[in-house]
């Protein structure tokens, strides 16, 4: 019965402020609900079948402040462990250096690993092939020189990947809290705006009806 109500002039209460109410708005919602469900379904489906690329969307989030800088430990952290890995078993640098960049599963390193490829494969050592072809962190860079001077690449590679983990890890809990705040804020406003329409529509509105009846 109250999804039929009416103010004293007797235009329908429209809580929602979307230009309809009772019945309509419900149904309204509904559509809503079910065409954004639709929408995150088919961009699910769209991405495992490669058909929807999230490349852009990857190079994107390593600009955004904070975020970047976690994604980037976290690939880092991947790409030291394959590293790691890799260098303990006899493997062509050509075939490792590809393995090791695919490990980060972000496109924007990917993308350098032909160039990285074809340095190695002259002759140049991994730190400096590494620092030539595309912007890896200096500290990553700075690490693998002095493992590759030090004799010692696959035991540096595996403390330093354990070091971008535990960075990870930080920055990750600090993005969660950041984004927690960020969350409850936004469902704050969106309360806050509700209340105030609820007062507006049923309290105010129906004065002002009831004042000028």
């Amino acid at each position: 019965a109250s999804l039929g109500t009416t103010r004293i002039n007797g235009e329908p209460l429209d809580l929602l402020g979307f230009g309809v109410g009772g019945w309509a708005a419900v149904t309204l919602y509904v559509q809503i609900l079910i065409g954004c469900t639709v929408l995150v379904l088919g961009l699910i489906v769209g991405v495992r079948r490669g058909i929807v690329s999230l490349k852009p969307l990857q190079r994107w989030l390593l600009r955004v402040p904070k975020v970047g800088a976690c994604i980037e430990k976290i690939c880092m952290a991947r790409l030291a462990w394959v590293l790691h890995l890799t260098l303990n078993v006899e493997m062509d640098l050509r075939q490792m250096v590809p393995l090791a960049l695919r490990a980060t599963g972000n496109d924007y390193y990917q993308q350098f690993s032909p160039s990285i490829t074809k340095l190695v494969a002259s002759g140049q050592p991994l730190h400096v092939a590494f620092g030539l072809a595309g912007p890896f962190p200096v500290h990553f860079i700075d690490a693998l020189e002095v493992a590759e001077e030090s004799g010692q690449i696959s035991e540096s590679m595996a403390r330093l990947s354990a070091q971008y983990e535990q960075e990870a890890q930080a920055s990750l809990r600090t993005l969660t809290t950041l984004l927690g705040a960020i969350i409850g804020g936004i469902i704050a406003v969106v309360i806050g705006a509700m209340i105030i329409r609820f007062v507006q529509v049923v309290y105010l509105d129906t004065l002002n009806d009831a004042l000028n009846f």
